[in-house]
């Protein structure tokens, strides 16, 4: 059964999906034309690329990938997983926290899969950064009857 999963892994083609970190002209390279891109909020910028029966979801936060997503019509197998993890992962290991949660060692980049057909990757960073500000917009709603005082 491992020499199975092994063939299968290898495989996959290696272009199939992107890297954290990546910019969007490796994007571009890899995927070529995105189906959809916007500029979102807190200098977030979205892309949505199809590649075989994957759509990857990419947002780039100072002009490289921070957060992506995959999904498929049917659900994400354990190789299919396995694999997104293996490329995304730069020089770091992932543990397993739980059956739907992944961090690297360092901490640096989180996995969590959302539901059967979608795996979401993000660095910590970008967490931490995309919180803040959603923290912040919510403080100053409260605040705005109170400006001018």
């Amino acid at each position: 059964m491992k020499i199975l999963s092994l063939i299968l892994i290898s495989s996959l083609p290696l272009s199939a999906f992107a890297r954290m970190g990546e910019d969007r002209a490796e994007c571009l390279e890899r995927y070529g034309k995105a189906q959809l891109e916007c500029d979102g909020e807190y200098e977030v910028n979205y892309s949505l690329f199809e590649k075989s029966i994957y759509k990857i979801h990419a947002n780039f936060w100072g002009g490289v990938i921070h957060q992506m997503g995959y999904t498929k019509e049917t659900e994400l197998t354990d190789l299919e997983i396995a694999y997104i993890l293996k490329v995304n992962k730069g020089g770091a290991k992932w543990r397993r926290l739980d059956e739907s949660t992944w961090m690297t060692k360092s901490g640096a980049l989180t996995a969590i899969r959302e539901d059967s057909n979608t795996l979401t990757i993000f660095t910590s960073k970008y967490a931490r950064y995309y919180w803040d500000s959603k923290d912040q917009e919510l403080e100053d709603e409260k605040l705005a009857g109170l400006r001018g005082l």
